[in-house]
């Protein structure tokens, strides 16, 4: 018990408040009161034994190997220290200890990877779930495309991610946009991706490659199971499927053509337009060797 209730308990009883009265006040059972004030100071709890302690020498062991080597693994030290210093303790008791004698990783800022006007495009698929179509519901695929140096976004719908559509969705996004960037980064995706090299480089699909040449842009594929390389297209396609899961999609069931369209238009109307207010320096972009037919 807290030294300043064993003090109030005391001076209300001595102006005259009962144990039962005192109980109540306090929300304590009424021989803990009883007990509290029968004794001459605040009863504590007996300190606790300790049998996984580390002892002074094991204690500076510990020290030692971490100061050499912060990253070593905890399950080393715990074996040495039982081989070599006769530590009883099991290895997740010992690893109580190691936490606080581990010392503070300092690690260095993210870098943001930016690009210059006209440079860069990322695109990647956003999957924001099943939606009505027609008669019955389908699942529904959202291309998304962001310009690397204003995040100017163009995002088109599908049913599927097949390479012809990709392809062809892709294509629809950059004449959005306005035009064409020096290069287009994916993921390794099937749809622009059919394999890697020993030494792990991505293996562009044909039907990628020639793509490309005919759009006059460089293909490139980023660093596997690695998010960051992608990080401005990763934030729009979350942004894409929480406004999917908010209330767009009951604004879809009213008006499902409506939707896809203003998502679509760069800059405006987006789940989340961290452009909002200008698709910067179109300029530098290259034009499209021609429209596609038709508008989706």
């Amino acid at each position: 018990m807290h030294g300043e209730i064993w003090m109030e308990l005391h001076v209300l009883h001595q102006h005259g408040w009962s144990i039962s009265a005192l109980a109540r006040e306090f929300g304590l059972n009424w021989r803990t009161v009883q007990r509290e004030l029968a004794s001459p100071g605040p009863r504590r709890y007996p300190e606790r034994a300790r049998p996984t302690a580390l002892t002074e020498a094991q204690l500076r062991h510990v020290e030692r190997r971490l100061g050499v080597c912060p990253p070593l693994r905890g399950t080393d030290l715990h074996g040495e220290l039982c081989r070599e210093y006769g530590y009883t303790g099991s290895y997740p008791a010992f690893a109580r200890h190691l936490r606080h004698l581990r010392p503070a990783q300092v690690r260095d800022p993210a870098i943001r990877f930016e690009t210059d006007p006209g440079v860069q495009t990322q695109a990647d698929w956003a999957h924001v779930g099943v939606w009505p179509l027609a008669d019955g519901m389908v699942e529904l695929h959202a291309m998304v495309t962001i310009l690397g140096c204003s995040r100017a976004p163009a995002i088109r719908f599908a049913t599927d991610c097949t390479r012809g559509t990709s392809l062809e969705r892709l294509v629809r996004c950059l004449d959005d946009l306005g035009g064409v960037t020096r290069e287009v980064l994916t993921d390794r995706d099937p749809a622009f991706c059919i394999g890697a090299t020993s030494d792990g480089r991505a293996i562009l699909a044909p039907e990628w490659v020639d793509l490309s040449r005919l759009l006059g842009l460089v293909p490139k594929a980023c660093r596997p199971y690695r998010a960051q390389t992608q990080g401005k297209v990763e934030r729009w396609c979350a942004s894409s499927r929480r406004a999917c899961c908010r209330g767009c999609r009951a604004r879809c069931f009213r008006a499902p053509r409506r939707w896809p369209r203003t998502m679509s238009s760069p800059g405006g109307g987006s789940p989340k337009s961290c452009c909002h207010g200008g698709i910067g320096p179109r300029s530098r972009l290259s034009a499209m060797p021609g429209p596609p037919s038709g508008r989706c």
